[in-house]
C-alpha cells in the first residue's frame, strides 16, 4: 500500500467506523496497513490529510466525545484552542490549529491500538 493510501485509510477509520455497522476500529486499523508501516502515518500527513477533507475531522470529534475506555486519548475544545490528552492523569498539550490538535490525537489514538492489536493482546489482560 502507497503511503498516501495508508494516510488516507487511517484519516478515515473514524468515520468507517461511524457510518458503517459491519466493521470495528480493530478490523479498520488493521485494513489501513497502519500496523506494518506506523510511521507513513506521520502528524504532518495527517494533519495534510484532514486539510484536504476537514469533514473527516468532525467523525475524530465525535469518536473521542464517544470514547468511554480508559486509559485513552482525547482531543476537545478550550474555546479558541485544543487540547489533546490521555484520561486518566496523562500528559496535555494545547494547540491553535483544530487539523494539528486532530492529527496528534489520532496518532497517538491509533499508537495506543498498535500497542493493544499489534501483539496478542485480550481485553480481560492487561497490556504491558
Amino acid at each position: 500500500m502507497m503511503d498516501s493510501q495508508l494516510v488516507r485509510a487511517v484519516a478515515r477509520m473514524a468515520l468507517d467506523f461511524q457510518s458503517r455497522s459491519d466493521v470495528s476500529m480493530k478490523t479498520l486499523l488493521e485494513a489501513s496497513g497502519y500496523l506494518a508501516a506506523p510511521d507513513a502515518a506521520s502528524v504532518e500527513r495527517l494533519e495534510m490529510e484532514f486539510k484536504r477533507h476537514p469533514d473527516l475531522v468532525e467523525s475524530w470529534l465525535r469518536n473521542s466525545d464517544d470514547t468511554r475506555s480508559s486509559p485513552a486519548w482525547y482531543v476537545r475544545s478550550l474555546g479558541d484552542s485544543w487540547e489533546v490528552g490521555r484520561c486518566p492523569g496523562g500528559p496535555q498539550e494545547e494547540f491553535r490549529d483544530l487539523t494539528v490538535a486532530c492529527a496528534t490525537y489520532v496518532k497517538r489514538h491509533v499508537e495506543q491500538m498498535r500497542g493493544y492489536y499489534g501483539k496478542e493482546w485480550s481485553p480481560l489482560k492487561p497490556s504491558t
